[in-house]
């Protein structure tokens, strides 16, 4: 009986170490990629907390782009220690400075692999789960 219940917590052990080693070593940075029934694209994270994002051969972000005859910027923060995890798209008009924050959660599925749920009306989704706006990222190595 010992040696079962040995056998488990050392089981368990390595199970919960592996799920923290999939988290703690994973960096957003790079490029990702989706596709979705409506709509395909990717994102491209910089580790300067700026991102690019292109869909419909539509590219917008990085540090200067034109929307509507004016400068923005797109950025990104995420936070690995929040459950869920969050990643937040940041648009600032650079004139104004005035800021639009997408909110957002991500549950890494992989190293390569993550879900993706965007909020809306500025509240962000409570769980990929229950969101209906979401997708999943692939790097593109």
């Amino acid at each position: 009986m010992n040696k079962l219940f040995l056998i488990l917590v050392f089981g368990f052990t390595l199970v919960c170490k592996s799920d923290f080693n999939k988290v703690s070593e994973f960096n957003i940075v790079g490029k990702w990629e989706w596709e979705s029934y409506s709509s395909s694209g990717n994102f491209v994270f910089y580790s300067n907390g700026i991102a690019e994002m292109e869909s419909e051969n539509e590219k917008i972000g990085g540090n200067d782009f034109m929307r509507n005859g004016k400068k923005f910027s797109l950025e990104y923060k995420i936070d690995y220690n929040k459950t869920p995890k969050t990643l937040d798209l940041i648009f600032t008009e650079l004139e104004s400075k005035k800021q639009l924050k997408i909110p957002g959660i991500i549950d890494i599925v992989e190293k390569d692999i993550l879900l993706y749920a965007r909020g809306k009306n500025g509240i962000k989704p409570k769980s990929i789960a229950e969101s209906d706006d979401k997708i999943t990222l692939y790097r593109i190595k």
